[in-house]
């Protein structure tokens, strides 16, 4: 904790929070999987080997409503 305040009062950027579990996934990748197709978040989560939060996340960036 201490490192992140000294790291902060100079003025550099910290980190906080885990890292992402996976990479992140495409725009094809998600039509194809999601729209197209119809699998749940779970599945297509598992599909990319991501978290099913990342996949919510994207999904909402790109406008997509899920159900």
């Amino acid at each position: 904790m201490a490192r992140i305040k000294y790291q902060e009062a100079l003025g550099l950027e910290v980190k906080r929070g885990r890292p992402p579990a996976g990479p992140p996934p495409s725009r094809a990748d998600l039509a194809r999987l999601y729209v197209k197709e119809g699998r749940s978040v779970r599945d297509v989560a598992a599909a990319l080997g991501c978290s099913k939060d990342m996949i919510h996340r994207a999904l909402n960036e790109l406008g997509v409503e899920v159900i």
